[in-house]
C-alpha cells in the first residue's frame, strides 16, 4: 500500500467535543485534539477541523468527551510510589494496637510463607510496645530461623530480630554515631532490635530485597490509583535497584503506564528512567548487597 503525505498526517487517536485546558497562554482552551505516536499533533477549538486534518484512517481511534473537562496529566515531583509497591508485596500488619495479636499475625504470615528468605513488613505503631522500643526477643520467639525486618508507622525506625541483626553485622560493639543509631540494652549493651534513620539504609543494603517479580502487582495497583487522581508521571523521592528492575519487567510486559525517574544511592550512583519513550538502567558492575549497581544516563528511545 502506498503511503501518501495525507496518510502520514492521520492521527492515532482523536478526542472531540471536550473542554480541554491546554496550559498554553496563546490558546488556553480547545475542543478537540489529535495525537500521533504519543504526541499532540493537532489542537483546535473546532471538532471539524481536527477530523478533517487528522481523521479518516482506519487505524485512528476516537473518543467523544461529552464536554468533559480535560487537562494535562499531573507530574508529582516527590513521591514514594514504589515504597508502597514494596509494602503491598510483603506483610501489612493489621493488628497494630494489640502487641499479642500483632505478634500472632507476624507468626502466621511467616508460617504461611515458608519460602521467603526474609520476613519483611510494615507498620507497627509507635507507643504500643514497652518503652516504645520493640525488642528482638519478641520476634526471635516466633521467627528464629529467618531475618525479620519490620518498618514502624513513621518509616524512621525498624524492628529486627536477632537473625537480621546478625546478617547486618550489628553487635554491641557497633559504634553509635550521628549517622548510625540503634537501641541498646542499658545493662548488657546488646542491640535490642530497633534501628533508626540512616542505620535502616545500612540494613537494607545487606538484607535480601523484595524480588522484582513480587513487586509487579503492587506497582500495577499503585499506578492505577495515581492515574485515578490524574497523576501520569512521577519523580521518585527514593529509589532502589530492585524497584528499577521491577519497573523494567513491567515495561517488558507493556504494562508500565507510569513514567518515572529515580536516583538510587547505594554507595555508587544509579539513575533509572522508565516509561513512554524513555528507558535506561545501569550496566552490571559490582555494588551493594542488592545486586549489580552502576551508573546509567537518561536517554530517549
Amino acid at each position: 500500500m502506498q503511503v501518501t503525505e495525507q496518510d502520514e498526517r492521520k492521527a492515532d487517536t482523536i478526542f472531540i467535543n471536550g473542554k480541554i485546558f491546554t496550559v498554553n497562554p496563546d490558546q488556553p482552551w480547545a475542543k478537540a485534539v489529535a495525537i500521533k505516536k504519543g504526541r499532540f499533533v493537532g489542537v483546535s477549538t473546532s471538532n471539524e477541523e481536527i477530523l478533517a486534518q487528522f481523521g479518516g484512517s482506519n487505524e485512528t481511534e476516537g473518543g467523544y468527551l461529552g464536554n468533559k473537562f480535560v487537562m494535562p496529566g499531573i507530574i508529582d515531583a516527590h513521591i514514594r510510589a514504589l515504597n508502597g509497591a514494596d509494602d503491598l508485596a510483603n506483610l501489612q500488619i493489621q493488628q497494630r494496637g494489640d502487641p499479642d495479636a500483632m505478634l500472632a499475625e507476624i507468626k502466621a504470615y511467616a508460617d504461611n510463607n515458608p519460602n521467603l528468605a526474609i520476613i519483611r513488613g510494615s507498620a507497627w505503631n509507635l507507643g504500643v510496645l514497652p518503652n516504645d522500643n520493640p525488642h528482638k526477643a519478641l520476634l526471635d520467639a516466633i521467627v528464629p530461623d529467618r531475618p525479620v525486618f519490620l518498618y514502624s508507622q513513621s518509616g524512621h525506625s525498624a524492628w529486627l530480630n536477632s537473625k537480621a541483626l546478625e546478617m547486618a553485622g550489628i553487635t554491641k560493639d557497633s559504634p553509635i554515631t550521628k549517622n548510625f543509631t540503634y537501641s541498646k540494652d542499658p545493662g548488657t549493651g546488646e542491640p535490642t532490635g530497633q534501628v533508626d534513620e540512616y542505620a535502616i539504609g545500612h540494613v537494607e543494603k545487606i538484607l535480601p530485597p523484595t524480588s522484582p517479580e513480587r513487586l509487579l502487582p503492587g506497582i500495577c495497583k499503585i499506578q492505577k490509583m495515581l492515574h485515578s487522581s490524574g497523576i501520569t508521571t512521577v519523580k521518585l523521592a527514593e529509589g532502589r535497584l530492585n524497584w528499577a528492575q521491577g519497573a523494567a519487567l513491567l515495561e517488558e510486559k507493556h504494562q508500565l503506564t507510569l513514567p518515572h525517574d529515580a536516583v538510587v544511592g547505594l554507595g555508587i550512583a544509579l539513575c533509572s528512567s522508565f516509561g513512554r519513550r524513555r528507558r535506561s538502567i545501569c550496566p552490571a558492575v559490582e555494588g551493594s548487597g542488592h545486586g549489580p549497581v552502576g551508573r546509567a544516563q537518561y536517554k530517549n528511545i
